[in-house]
C-alpha cells in the first residue's frame, strides 16, 4: 500500500524553490539595473534568501569567510550585508562579536575581488561574474620596494637626473 503524501512537507518544499527562484531573478534583474528596490509581491524580509530551515549547525567550525562563501552558494544569489549576518546567526555560527554585523562586513570588504564581489549593495561570489573586470584596490599599500622606488626617483628629479 502507498503511503500517504505528505503535503505540508511539499508545499514547504514548492515554497523554498519559488523563494530561490525569485532571488535569483531579482538578482538578475539588480545586475541589469532594471530594480532599484524589492519586487512588490516579494515581502521585504524575504531579501534574506529563504532556503528553507538552515541547520543549527551549519557553519559550525568555519571561518567567516568560509562561512560566507558556504551560504552564498546555498543561495546562489547575491545577497546583503544584513542578510548574511542574519544567516550565519540562524545558521549556528558561533562568536563573541558586540556588534556581528560590523565583522560580517569587514570580513566582505576583505574577501572583495579575491573570493567575493560587490554587486551594487549585495555581495556574491566572485564565480558568478568570469567576464568582469577586478577593480584594483583604491588605496594600494605600498611595500618597501616601492618607497625605494619612489624615493630614488625623487633623488634623480632633485638632481636633474631624470
Amino acid at each position: 500500500m502507498a503511503e500517504p503524501i505528505d503535503y505540508k512537507a511539499v508545499l514547504s518544499d514548492l515554497e523554498a524553490r519559488r523563494a530561490v527562484l525569485d532571488n535569483m531573478i531579482h538578482g538578475v534583474k539588480q545586475i541589469l539595473g532594471e530594480s532599484q528596490t524589492l519586487s512588490s509581491n516579494q515581502p521585504t524580509d524575504q531579501k534574506a534568501q529563504d532556503i528553507g530551515e538552515l541547520p543549527r549547525d551549519a557553519f559550525f567550525g568555519l571561518s567567516i569567510p568560509d562561512a560566507i562563501r558556504k551560504y552564498l552558494g546555498m543561495v546562489k544569489t547575491p545577497q546583503s550585508p544584513r542578510a548574511i549576518t542574519t544567516a550565519l546567526e540562524r545558521g549556528g555560527f558561533h562568536h563573541a562579536s558586540k556588534n556581528f554585523y560590523t565583522t560580517v562586513f569587514t570580513a566582505l570588504k576583505r574577501q572583495q575581488n579575491k573570493t567575493l564581489i560587490k554587486i551594487r549593495n549585495d555581495w556574491g561570489l566572485i564565480d558568478w561574474y568570469p567576464g568582469l573586470k577586478k577593480s584594483p584596490p583604491k588605496n594600494p599599500i605600498k611595500t618597501d620596494d616601492t618607497k625605494e622606488d619612489a624615493a630614488s626617483d625623487n633623488e634623480k628629479t632633485e638632481s636633474g637626473d631624470g
